[in-house]
């Protein structure tokens, strides 16, 4: 008796709603209807602004799934998600309404032969209160944005190209022939890019414990399977001791970088200083797990935004690590990864986010998403040996909290790290923009955090922001300015002066 009155009160609605809006926006007038809200604001979109005909056509224009945020009757907000267990009955009974309520109406304006399990694409998350359902009708939409236990509805796949799945945006092998002036020659038989020196990481290195026992998760497309510096030799050198773990968090394809992006940015972070004359990452003791979340940087795909909220909340369970890096970003918020963000950040962990590189998605805008969360420290790049000039392609704006050397004034040249294979150079190139700050960025944190490894979190950040070249002052693009690792290091233990 009860569905049935559901039932007919859905009817009900339908009837009411016959003039809900069925013509679908195009993708262009649609992207540039979003870029007219958000390229004069210089800021990311949310769906939560979107009107019921943009939601209901970028839905239709990708797989007419929804990404639905729920809640239950207890919990009013989207904090505290660390302490939430979804298995008990008020999450269980706020999760089975929902879907109920979809199932139901979907029956009454769409098919009334249509099962549940054609409504749930993906059931909730073990950690984190979301799901994905099907979408048949924009009248579903609206009712799941009127419901009392929905925290947001957003499309699971939306992007502003017709390649659901790739964009192929920051993909590169990265192997480049070096210029010699880019680098010096280190022990035992390593190199150390030119932007190391500019923040006296090689300074630095002589007092520090250079990342020993600190854990980096680096959010990224994999690592390579080829290059040796991640595989056996690892740990060569002055690197001995240490580990690295792989994991695959994207669309069950493994943990192989097949971009050459999260290669690079492991490279920055925590390279072995070892031999061959590979270039040495900033925190070369540090440990290392490699997530491989994404296809590219641009986190837009379904697959990508599950990707990186599984692999977020993994690492935030993971007692081990201190610090997650991500090198990616996109124009919209996506609920999924703030959650995990936030639920990262409530188990205290130290999370950079890379400002934004221009791609032909983001060209113009400030900085992207989840770099412009308030739990995210947000990283961008500029040129040396100035005050602070704006790096090629790299984004500014508020949100900007501290920023790196990474394009040389004269040449152009950014940093060096490790490439994914060796055609040209022995697995060595370049790479740069906000993702290559955000990984050096990383690397620091590590190295400064290794010499004293009862710091908090907050403790860390503080240490970061003092040492920095703005401080006391935070600027409106480029934040507390450029850190001095050196001097970082030498404010928490007594050690040599810097250079």
């Amino acid at each position: 008796m009860i569905q049935r009155a559901i039932y007919i009160a859905c009817v009900s609605l339908c009837c009411l709603h016959a003039g809900i809006a069925q013509e679908i926006i195009s993708r262009q007038d649609l992207h540039q209807s979003i870029l007219d809200v958000i390229e004069p604001q210089h800021r990311t979109f949310s769906w939560s602004e979107a009107s019921l005909e943009q939601l209901w056509s970028a839905v239709v224009q990708s797989d007419q799934l929804v990404t639905v945020g729920y809640r239950s009757a207890n919990h009013d907000g989207r904090h505290d998600l660390a302490d939430q267990d979804l298995t008990h009955h008020s999450w269980q009974e706020a999760y089975e309404q929902v879907i109920n309520e979809v199932f139901i109406l979907s029956r009454a304006v769409c098919d009334e032969s249509m099962r549940r399990s054609e409504i749930v694409y993906k059931s909730s998350h073990t950690r984190l209160p979301y799901m994905v359902l099907r979408a048949c009708h924009p009248a579903i939409i609206e009712a799941l944005r009127g419901s009392a236990l929905v925290r947001y509805v957003e499309p699971y796949s939306y992007t502003t190209h017709t390649d659901q799945q790739r964009s192929g945006e920051g993909c590169s092998n990265y192997s480049q022939s070096l210029t010699p002036d880019d680098f010096i020659n280190i022990s035992p038989e390593s190199i150390s890019s030119w932007h190391q020196s500019d923040h006296q990481i090689d300074s630095a290195w002589l007092k520090s414990e250079n990342g020993k026992d600190i854990w980096i998760a680096i959010m990224d497309t994999g690592v390579s399977d080829d290059n040796p510096k991640y595989n056996g030799e690892f740990d060569e050198g002055e690197s001995s001791g240490r580990s690295i773990e792989k994991y695959g968090f994207y669309n069950n394809d493994g943990w192989v970088d097949q971009c050459g992006h999260g290669t690079a940015m492991i490279g920055l972070a925590a390279a072995p200083r070892g031999y061959d004359e590979s270039p040495a990452g900033v925190a070369y003791r540090a440990n290392v797990i490699s997530y491989r979340v994404s296809n590219d940087v641009v986190i837009n795909a379904g697959a990508e935004i599950d990707g990186l909220a599984d692999a977020i909340v993994d690492a935030a369970d993971d007692d081990r690590v201190d610090i997650i890096s991500m090198s990616l970003g996109d124009i919209f918020s996506h609920g999924p990864v703030e959650d995990a963000i936030i639920y990262a950040y409530e188990a205290d962990k130290l999370i950079f986010a890379a400002a934004g590189t221009s791609t032909f998605l983001t060209n113009g805008l400030g900085v992207v998403f989840p770099a412009d969360m308030d739990e995210t420290i947000a990283i961008t790049g500029v040129v040396e040996d100035t005050d602070f000039d704006e790096c090629d392609n790299c984004h500014y704006g508020a949100e900007v909290d501290l920023v790196i050397y990474m394009e040389r004034s004269a040449s152009g040249n950014t940093c060096i790290t490790t490439a994914d294979d060796n055609v040209s150079s022995d697995y060595v190139g370049y790479v740069g923009g906000s993702s290559a700050a955000t990984a050096t960025m990383a690397g620091i944190a590590a190295l400064i955090w290794s010499d004293d490894t009862t710091m908090t979190r907050d403790e860390m950040i503080n240490q970061l922001i003092k040492s920095s070249s703005n401080y006391p002052d935070k600027t409106t693009d480029f934040g507390w300015g450029a850190i001095d690792v050196c001097e970082a290091v030498l404010d928490s233990r007594d050690a040599l002066p810097c250079k």
